[in-house]
């Protein structure tokens, strides 16, 4: 039975998600949807956030196994770079809203580490909001 509410599934607008802990063990650490990927203060104060929100699901470790699951589930082979995804995460209200997101194929050295029996550490899965909608 998941103990969080992350999900997603493959194809933007779509309506019935696939909780992530029925792919691998653990869910992720979602990091809350930031405002905006650039903070800058204007000259009468007032901050403003521009750009490209960035998703970040965090796993500390994970097995072989769970990895290859999820990599294969979301981007379909090891050779595809990108994934538009529909994804719910945490927002800044501390409830989930749902997402169209473009998902980067996680890459060895920068994205995680890989131990020797093959088990990942510090996986990070960036994805790219597009927009938000509405949970039906």
């Amino acid at each position: 039975m998941p103990h969080y509410d992350y999900a997603y599934k493959a194809g933007f607008d779509q309506t019935s998600l696939v909780n992530v802990e029925t792919i691998v063990t653990h869910a992720p650490k979602g990091k809350i949807t930031p405002l905006g990927s650039v903070r800058r203060k204007t000259l009468d104060k007032r901050v403003q956030s521009n750009g490209t929100r960035l998703l970040d699901w965090f796993w500390g470790a994970m097995s072989n196994d769970d990895f290859e699951d999820l990599i294969l589930d979301i981007f379909d082979d090891w050779g595809t770079e990108n994934a538009d995804l529909t994804v719910d995460n945490r927002a800044r209200d501390n409830t989930m809203h749902r997402y169209n997101v473009v998902a980067h194929t996680p890459i060895e050295g920068e994205d995680y580490t890989r131990q020797p029996n093959g088990d990942v550490e510090g996986l990070h899965l960036k994805m790219d909001v597009i927009q938000e909608i509405e949970i039906p």
